[in-house]
């Protein structure tokens, strides 16, 4: 169980899409979307590196090579959040307090004007909401997460980032109203999220197909998004897999 919560944990960060993240939105500071990026990307490189560390613990015993292509993955996954750190921060000036929250040296600091130091604030607030609403998740709290995220789309309605977050805590919490509210924000601010939010069980699903509770949210994903055949699909599968999921079989009668 420990380990199917952090990979849900780590996969609802990776539903962000980082490598386009950092591109301003309409009408959004620049380095306030390259530091909320960047904090998002520390975020999700610390729980790939822990659990890189927890599956070499038990590299020796496995005979399947399941763990050695488990560790692949992770090493490539590692690798281009690295990479894509040392983008965001080529966008962001030098001694910014993402550098600070990272752990990446920082140089000499320039004068701040008012509204950057604003900004600053609010990146550095946002990226404590973020971390806490992680920790949320991890234990298993998605009612906790999903009162976080609602609060950081309150102070920044723009990010859809965010609302891709919200709605996934949503589905995990059974809010599925809620959820469709937040997935339905993140589409209206940009309609390529229509594609992420179902990758996000997709992805899980790669990890472990015979995963019944994540068949059935991919299931409501798509429900909520419009697409009745796909969810038709994913409820049956769920039910193939566990003829007792109540859920899938709610998700069934929803249908039209």
């Amino acid at each position: 169980m420990m380990r199917r919560t952090a990979t849900l944990a780590i996969l609802l960060l990776s539903a962000l899409s980082l490598p386009a993240s950092a591109e301003t939105g309409q009408g959004e500071h620049p380095h306030l979307s390259a530091m909320r990026s960047l904090t998002l990307n520390r975020s999700l490189l610390t729980k790939a590196e822990a659990e890189y560390r927890e599956l070499q613990k038990e590299e020796a015993q496995d005979t399947s090579g399941r763990v050695a292509r488990q560790l692949s993955d992770l090493r490539y996954k590692i690798q281009a959040f690295n990479e894509d750190a040392e983008r965001l921060r080529g966008i962001l000036p030098a001694g910014s307090v993402t550098e600070e929250l990272s752990g990446e040296p920082a140089g000499p600091r320039p004068v701040d004007t008012a509204a950057e130091k604003r900004v600053e604030e609010m990146a550095k607030q946002i990226y404590q909401m973020h971390e806490k609403a992680l920790q949320s998740v991890a234990a298993q709290k998605f009612e906790e997460a999903e009162k976080i995220y609602g609060e950081i789309v309150f102070l920044s309605p723009e990010d859809d980032e965010a609302y891709l977050l919200l709605g996934h805590t949503c589905l995990a919490a059974g809010h599925y109203e809620r959820a469709a509210d937040a997935f339905h924000n993140a589409v209206h601010i940009d309609p390529e999220n229509a594609k992420e939010i179902p990758r996000l069980y997709e992805n899980i699903l790669l990890e472990n197909p015979s995963d019944d509770a994540a068949m059935t949210q991919l299931g409501y994903a798509h429900l909520l998004l419009g697409s009745a055949e796909y969810a038709r699909r994913a409820f049956q599968d769920a039910l193939a897999v566990n003829p007792s999921n109540i859920e899938a079989k709610k998700g069934l009668l929803e249908i039209p």
